[in-house]
């Protein structure tokens, strides 16, 4: 059919492994971390260490004593949360990249409709496709977009994957040439934002593009 939307779920391929590897924690942003958690249990406890000490008029000793286990207790709980935690994200992540699946939305639209970003979320796109014999509107939306060439997006063709676990972006892959938008829609209402109302990033919606276009035109 001229409008087509089909889901897979598959293996992550190496390409999409190794763009998943990225959010891996590097040495430097463990150091980094260790380091700001330090500093930040530094600030917090000094001012408290200072009054303790002057209150009770404790002794240089005790000073001294009191201190070097705060510092123990402070570098104990950085090094838990900058190096143990993030070693055990990390093997979850590795984890996931080896077993773990993603879902493959292959696309091919005949209309698309562009809904303008209201604060640096990235464009918007309302696709008519057909799924599962009916027809459906899929929407796209996130600053991933930010990253396709203008001159490729939206595309007659393309694949959209993501991860099946979180649902999180991992790929857009241009296949086919470019459409021009019919319409650029205003950023969501405020009182569809309030109430929580917007469309998601990845949903394919039952309502038509038409019906959309009608349902703003309304608001």
């Amino acid at each position: 059919p001229n409008q087509m939307l089909s889901l897979s779920t598959r293996p992550f391929t190496e390409r999409e492994k190794d763009s998943l590897r990225k959010d891996l924690p590097s040495v430097y942003k463990k150091v980094e971390r260790f380091v700001t958690a330090i500093v930040f249990g530094g600030i917090i406890s000094a001012p408290a260490f200072s009054g303790l000490t002057e209150y009770h008029k404790v002794t240089l000793a005790a000073k001294w004593y009191l201190g070097i286990t705060i510092s123990l207790v402070i570098i104990a709980i950085a090094w838990w949360w900058a190096i143990w935690k993030t070693g055990v994200s990390a093997k979850a992540i590795l984890n996931e990249i080896e077993n773990g699946t993603a879902e493959a939305f292959y696309v091919k639209p005949l209309r698309v409709v562009e809904r303008k970003d209201p604060e640096d979320f990235g464009p918007a796109y309302y696709f008519d496709v057909e799924y599962k014999g009916e027809r459906k509107t899929l929407f796209l939306w996130g600053q991933y977009f930010y990253f396709t060439e203008e001159e490729q997006f939206p595309s007659s063709e393309f694949e959209y994957v993501r991860k099946s676990s979180d649902k999180d972006f991992i790929a857009l892959n241009v296949l086919g040439s470019k459409i021009v938008p019919e319409l650029e829609l205003p950023p969501f209402a405020k009182e569809i934002w309030d109430k929580g109302y917007y469309h998601e990033d990845g949903q394919i919606l039952d309502e038509s593009i038409d019906e959309i276009i009608r349902e703003n035109d309304r608001l």
